[in-house]
Order: structure tokens, then C-alpha cells, then sequence
């Protein structure tokens, strides 16, 4: 796993995009992706985007044809360990697809209104998500 540079985010958007999951915002300050390779085809990647002392996971991505082969699990597992290496206190995720995937890793649904302001601020929670996107916390 590597962090990707800013010259890989064209192929992450490409992937993204394949998923019907929002770009990278090229403008967020604190933010880091990581991908996973294949040659030169970038078949997964995930995103933390860092405020004080929480987190913002963005954009867990895994191509395809690479789903079911365990990818997805060691980019958040990924993530969770940079979470506990950075002393965050809590990452906090939006989804409209895969609720049950990250309860499974000890994420939980939260109201909306119950996330702090640093985070609702984030343009993932104020523009690009839909509001009818789940909320779910996960706190090491």
C-alpha cells in the first residue's frame, strides 16, 4: 500500500467514478489517500481526511473485479491502524451503500446532528454527500 500523490488522483477519480463515489477533493487541506497496485492500475484505494483529533474516512474504493478478495478489509484496517497512530479520537464516515460492511469493523450509525462541527463542515458532509447518507462512528 502506498500513499498516493497528487498525480495518481486522475486514476482514483477513474475508480471512484466506476464506483458511482465522490472525486477527491483536490482542495481539503489534511486529507491522505492510500492505494493498493497492480502494475500500473490502481485497484484500490481509501482516504482520511484529519480534523484535531478526528477523522473523516473518504472514498473506500476497491475495483470490481478485485471485490471479494479481501482488498477492501486491509485498506480500512489500513486506515484504522493511521487512526490509532495519529491518537484520533474517532472517525466518522458517510455511506449509502455499505452500512452492514462497516459495522462489521466496529463502526455504528449516528444521527447526523450528533457529529461534531469540524466534521459536519467537511464538504463531504455539506455538499457532496446526500442527506439522506448514513452517519457512522467508529472510536478504537
Amino acid at each position: 500500500m502506498q500513499v498516493l500523490n497528487p498525480f495518481a488522483y486522475d486514476q482514483a477519480d477513474k475508480l471512484l467514478k466506476k464506483l458511482d463515489l465522490p472525486v477527491i477533493d483536490r482542495s481539503q487541506e489534511g486529507s491522505c489517500y492510500w492505494g493498493e497496485w497492480q502494475g500500473s492500475q490502481l485497484i484500490g484505494l481509501v482516504g482520511l481526511e484529519v480534523y484535531g483529533h478526528l477523522g473523516l474516512l473518504r472514498s473506500l474504493a476497491v475495483d470490481p473485479a478485485r471485490q471479494g478478495t479481501g482488498l477492501g478489509k486491509q485498506l480500512l484496517n489500513h486506515i484504522l491502524a493511521q487512526a490509532k497512530d495519529l491518537e484520533l479520537e474517532a472517525i466518522y464516515l458517510l455511506t449509502t451503500t455499505a452500512r452492514d460492511y462497516f459495522i462489521r469493523f466496529g463502526f455504528a450509525e449516528i444521527e447526523r446532528h450528533l457529529v461534531p462541527t469540524e466534521i459536519r463542515a467537511s464538504s463531504e458532509f455539506h455538499s457532496v454527500c446526500p442527506s439522506s447518507a448514513t452517519v457512522m462512528v467508529w472510536r478504537g
